[in-house]
C-alpha cells in the first residue's frame, strides 16, 4: 500500500472520530435543552391561595340554637374565616389543591342560646377548569374551575364565663365540592371567589358544640363563601 492510500486510510478515521465526537456533543447539548426545557415547565406548576369569608353550619342544630335569623336570604354573612393554600397545576384543565381554614362559629340570632364554637379543617381537593368545556382560551383574564375533594376537621367549643367544662373534640370527615371563578388580575396575581358546600358523614357534634342527636346519623352540613388571592410562584408555565 503505498504512501497516499495510507494518508486516505488515516483521514477517513479522523473523519469518524471527529463525527463521532460531534455526534455525541449534539446529544449532549440536546439533553441538557431538554432538561432546562422540563425545569422551565415545572417553575410556574405551584401557587398559593390566601382567603377570608363566610361559613355557616346549616345542620344539625340542638333545639334552641339557631346559626342566623329565618327571615335573612341565605342566612347572613358574618367574616368568621381564613384560610391558606396551596395549587399543583398538572396541566391548563387539571389541578390539585390543598388548603388548610379556620372557622368560628356563634349565633347571629337573638333568640338562639349562646354558643361560641371553632374548626380547622383540611381539604384535598382536585379542580377542573371549565373553560375547557365551553371552548374559552386558556390565555383569558377569566377561569372557572370547580372543584371536589375531602374534608377533614376538627370542631370543639371555646372555653368561656359560660362554657366552663369543654369536651374532648370532634373529628370530622366529609365531602366538599363547590365553584371558584378567578380573575387574572395580573400574570401572577388572580383575585377568586369560592363558593363551596360540604356534607359530613362522621359528624358526632351539633354546631353549637353539643351532642348530635343520634336521628341525625352522624350527618351534617356546612357552607362557606370567600373571597381571596392567588399568587403563582415561578415564570410562566411552557405548557
Amino acid at each position: 500500500m503505498n504512501r497516499f492510500a495510507k494518508k486516505i486510510i488515516i483521514m477517513k478515521r479522523i473523519l469518524l472520530v471527529l463525527s463521532f465526537f460531534i455526534l455525541c456533543m449534539n446529544s449532549f447539548s440536546q439533553e441538557k435543552n431538554d432538561s432546562i426545557s422540563v425545569n422551565k415547565a415545572k417553575t410556574n406548576r405551584w401557587s398559593i391561595d390566601f382567603a377570608f369569608g363566610s361559613s355557616r353550619g346549616i345542620k344539625p342544630y340542638n333545639d334552641g340554637y339557631f346559626s342566623s335569623e329565618n327571615d335573612k336570604v341565605l342566612g347572613e354573612l358574618n367574616l368568621n374565616s381564613v384560610g391558606i393554600g396551596a395549587r399543583f397545576y398538572m396541566n391548563k384543565s387539571v389541578t390539585f389543591k390543598s388548603d388548610l381554614t379556620f372557622d368560628r362559629f356563634t349565633p347571629n340570632n337573638v333568640k338562639s342560646i349562646n354558643f361560641d364554637v371553632a374548626q380547622f379543617r383540611l381539604s384535598i381537593q382536585t379542580m377542573f377548569n371549565l373553560n375547557t368545556v365551553f371552548g374559552i382560551n386558556h390565555t383569558s383574564r377569566f377561569n372557572l374551575p370547580i372543584h371536589l375533594g375531602v374534608n377533614i376537621a376538627s370542631l370543639k367549643t371555646i372555653k368561656s364565663s359560660e362554657n366552663q367544662v369543654i369536651g374532648s373534640p370532634d373529628y370530622i370527615l366529609g365531602v366538599i365540592y363547590g365553584f371558584a371563578p378567578m380573575y387574572n388580575v395580573s400574570k401572577n396575581v388572580a383575585l377568586f371567589v369560592d363558593l363551596s358546600l360540604i356534607n359530613n358523614f362522621r359528624q358526632h357534634h351539633t354546631w353549637d358544640g353539643n351532642i348530635s342527636d343520634e336521628k341525625n346519623n352522624l350527618n351534617g352540613q356546612m357552607s362557606a363563601i370567600s373571597l381571596g388571592l392567588n399568587f403563582k410562584l415561578g415564570k410562566k408555565i411552557q405548557n
